[in-house]
């Protein structure tokens, strides 16, 4: 599969933007470095690939866990989107919660913004799933001591289409990752709040007058969209 992970990454480097790549290298303070090419170009190399090869679903695996262990986020940001486009739907969600769990495990994942694809791009559509067994796993998940894997599970939430039904089950881990020091507990939690706040604001104010003294600046500007 190293063949194909070299094709798409040739792809990749071929639309690198300098300046693109400056400004999210600053923005995200060198968390992970990027070679500055947009999502709409990385679906396309991606979507491309695809056409051109017709792989198994095992194999579309591989490439994808190949890509996601790579260094520069586009090459990560590739590999997500082949679970989006070629293994998601095709083989048992719990296959894919397995290889997602060891990225983890393996510290592969460890930036906001990959961080925040995968949960958008993978997590949400398996919460969307509705397979309870899945959506108990990325329950706790969320409330891991892995700060990624539980931003990730929450982010996943977040994201996913009914919240609604959600949120409650949900809510034992909110107030657990509330109370957890590190901003990217706070935040993933405040992510959540402002989606609760589109159907259900009482909620949101009784959760976040509960825990007033963990709430920072941060999460309320999040979670109220402030400004």
């Amino acid at each position: 599969m190293d063949t194909h992970a070299k094709h798409l990454i040739k792809q990749i480097n071929q639309h690198a933007n300098e300046a693109k790549s400056d400004w999210w290298n600053r923005h995200l303070h060198n968390a992970i470095q990027f070679a500055g090419v947009t999502m709409p170009q990385l679906k396309s190399i991606v979507r491309e690939w695809k056409k051109e090869n017709p792989l198994t679903v095992k194999e579309y695996l591989e490439v994808a866990d190949l890509m996601l262990s790579k260094e520069i986020a586009e090459y990560k940001i590739a590999g997500i989107l082949i679970y989006q486009k070629c293994i998601i739907g095709k083989i048992e969600d719990k296959v894919v919660l397995y290889h997602v769990e060891m990225l983890f495990n393996d510290n592969l994942i460890y930036d906001k913004f990959t961080c925040s694809k995968l949960a958008q791009i993978v997590i949400a559509a398996l919460i969307n799933d509705g397979n309870p067994d899945i959506i108990d796993q990325i329950i706790d998940w969320s409330a891991s001591e892995n700060i990624w894997l539980s931003r990730c599970a929450m982010l996943g939430f977040a994201n996913c289409k009914e919240l609604k039904q959600h949120h409650h089950i949900l809510d034992a881990s909110m107030r657990l990752n509330i109370k957890r020091e590190d901003a990217l507990h706070k935040t993933a939690v405040a992510e959540v709040l402002r989606k609760i706040a589109l159907f259900d604001p009482i909620w949101v104010g009784q959760f976040v007058d509960a825990k007033q003294i963990y709430i920072t600046p941060e999460v309320k500007k999040i979670a109220f969209k402030l400004r």
